[in-house]
């Protein structure tokens, strides 16, 4: 907990008392469990963490689903109520309103929503959950077709500039600085071009969807450690 008192800004959330953390951010849906939560902190501790390679969730789908369907069975030894709680259901219910439901019932999951895109986004993120408990290879996964085709089309590679960091946030750092600060952060780095990387997006990252949005991050990640920063920018 003190580490939540430490990047409450980071993290986006209100701290109402010692044991009790109010989330803000609707996009990051990955952090409404304590799962998810953990992971964040690692990161902003400077503990690495992989990023599930998101083809070991093997998808059943059918047309014959409902279009924003998707129901998994987790493997015995991890039930739902140890994944997700009642808190974390009612946030996924305040936010989203009645547009996506989620149903934890002993090993089963059920996520539904009248868009094919928000069950897909859930389902990243169920998936990151189960990555961390070394469950994701083992879970059974049936959907629509239309969300499993949103998942998979959300694999996405995007292309980041280092003149462009420069630029935006007047760090000239190298290479090798970029690839430790992102793959602490969960990113993969899948080549190097001429003054560019092509970085692959963490699984439960929905929000990440341009290169604004992981110059970001790493901005996030420096600010952190102050060891790069002009002190107009991060006074010591």
């Amino acid at each position: 907990m003190q580490a939540i008192h430490k990047y409450h800004d980071q993290l986006k959330c209100d701290i109402k008392d010692p044991d009790h953390v109010n989330l803000l951010d609707v996009a990051r849906i990955d952090l409404y469990s304590e799962t998810g939560l953990r992971r964040q902190v690692e990161m902003l501790l400077g503990r690495p963490t992989q990023n599930p390679d998101p083809h070991t969730l093997l998808i059943d789908a059918s047309s014959s689903r409902e279009s924003g369907e998707c129901h998994l069975q987790l493997p015995e030894v991890l039930p739902g109520d140890t994944l997700y709680n009642q808190e974390f259901l009612h946030n996924l219910h305040h936010y989203f309103r009645g547009m996506m439901e989620m149903i934890v019932d002993g090993r089963n999951i059920r996520i539904s929503s009248n868009q094919p895109g928000l069950s897909s986004s859930l389902l990243r993120v169920v998936g990151a959950d189960l990555h961390d408990k070394h469950a994701l290879a083992t879970t059974a996964v049936h959907s629509s077709a239309m969300v499993a085709d949103a998942f998979r089309a959300r694999i996405q590679t995007v292309t980041l500039r280092q003149d462009t960091i420069k630029k935006q946030l007047g760090l000239d750092l190298s290479s090798e600085e970029i690839e430790a600060a992102l793959s602490s952060y969960g990113y993969r780095i899948e080549g190097y071009g001429q003054d560019r990387i092509e970085v692959i997006v963490p699984l439960h990252r929905q929000d990440v969807t341009s290169q604004s949005d992981i110059i970001d991050d790493v901005f996030l990640i420096f600010w952190i450690g102050c060891n790069h920063l002009q002190a107009t920018i991060c006074p010591q």
